[in-house]
């Protein structure tokens, strides 16, 4: 499958270590010619086992949305594969919500070693299920402290 690619936009491909020691693919977006640090959204997903990854071509109105965020002249976009999802090592349907939790809580952490991204102006799109525990992925008062705001899209 091809990877996601703009014109205007750098995509990297990086990922964050789960509790487990099993690598979640994380994919980050910001614009090319971006000098300072900028502003993230920091997507928290669905249920289901899909991807996050949008490449061109992208019908589900998810990724269509993925692919606008993306382009945002002002903002860095970052998304996180579940266990077994795209590039992610394991096996999704064995996940739990701790799990999934706690591999949320890494990568939200890691966004502070992104020398594009201002970890602390930090908007948290939770989607579906994802819009239901966002609140509980920063979890020192530090943490708390680098959200800016949520945005939540509930099922359907």
């Amino acid at each position: 499958m091809p990877r996601e690619s703009y014109p205007e936009v750098d995509v990297i491909y990086d990922s964050v270590t789960a509790p487990d020691d099993k690598r979640l693919r994380t994919i980050s977006t910001k614009p090319h010619n971006a000098t300072a640090k900028l502003p993230v959204i920091f997507v928290e997903r669905w249920l289901s086992c899909d991807s996050v990854e949008a490449p061109g071509g992208t019908e589900d109105s998810a990724g269509l949305a993925f692919r606008e965020l993306a382009q945002l002249r002002d903002f860095c976009l970052f998304r996180m594969d579940k266990e077994g999802v795209g590039d992610s090592e394991g096996i999704c349907s064995e996940n739990d919500f701790d799990y999934e939790l706690a591999g949320y809580r890494s990568a939200f952490r890691s966004l502070k070693r992104h020398d594009f991204i201002d970890a602390s102006k930090t908007y948290i799109l939770g989607i579906s299920n994802g819009g239901g525990f966002a609140p509980l992925v920063p979890e020192t008062d530090a943490e708390q402290n680098q959200v800016r705001g949520y945005m939540v899209v509930p099922a359907g």
